[in-house]
């Protein structure tokens, strides 16, 4: 599908973004940079509609458990900057992942329902150092980016070790979204080490199936969208490099 092919370039500008770091195409100082932050979220719909299952499945004579709840996650983001006087400019990736289980199990089976929430994020990154003349060492930066959100509902019955119910079904959200954020730079050259702190304000779409744009995802609250709107601490390993023009 369009939306199966979309994630297959998503990976290739991964693989892009090294083969540009090896070559150094870009003729002036540029950065590269891993960043890895705590992420702190709120996601109502999904919840919702993950507890409305666990009543059915209740209902039906089996006892399930919730045994993980979409716990806040990490996300991993690769930052491609070009560096001006007091400002850098470039572009980054990012995913994070979390999830839920709902699960049984007894002597004469197991029972599993997983959903696995997965989001990528690609856009444009800017920074500057506010205050030149006092200190180089805090930045402030912005975020704008491109959301995409895949929302894979796995179901699974075994019965006396033979598996009855093997299923999966995948939906995808397409969003958008803005983050504001400080940094505090602790080691700059050749080697770069920053703390930062942000919040972001994200909009998404509602979940649609992946292979049919119009069957869209609901619970009895309404329509089913992620939410990823929350506030992020992260520690940033990056690499200064220097060319000559």
């Amino acid at each position: 599908s369009f939306y199966g092919k979309l994630i297959m370039k998503k990976k290739l500008f991964v693989v892009v973004f090294f083969i540009l770091l090896m070559l150094d195409i870009f003729p002036n100082e540029h950065v590269f940079r891993m960043k890895i932050s705590y992420l702190n979220f709120n996601i109502p719909h999904i919840k919702n509609l993950q507890n409305e299952v666990l009543v059915e499945i209740n209902q039906s004579g089996i006892n399930a458990k919730i045994l993980d709840n979409y716990p806040n996650t990490l996300s991993y983001q690769l930052q491609l900057l070009k560096k001006y006087e007091n400002s850098k400019i470039g572009f980054f990736f990012e995913f994070a992942s979390t999830g839920s289980r709902i699960d049984y199990r007894d002597y004469s089976g197991k029972y599993s329902f997983d959903q696995i929430l997965n989001r990528y994020a690609l856009g444009f990154h800017g920074e500057q150092i506010p205050l030149p003349n006092i200190t180089d060492n805090l930045v402030q930066y912005i975020q704008f980016s491109y959301l995409f959100t895949t929302f894979d509902l796995q179901e699974k019955v075994e019965i006396f070790g033979e598996t009855l119910v093997d299923s999966s079904t995948l939906f995808f959200s397409n969003g958008g979204g803005l983050e504001l954020g400080i940094s505090y730079i602790f080691l700059e050259k050749p080697l770069l080490v920053m703390f930062d702190v942000s919040g972001s304000i994200t909009y998404s779409q509602t979940f649609f199936l992946h292979d049919n744009y119009d069957a869209k995802l609901s619970s009895e609250e309404g329509l089913v969208r992620p939410t990823w709107s929350g506030i992020k601490f992260g520690i940033v390993i990056g690499y200064n490099k220097y060319l000559k023009k």
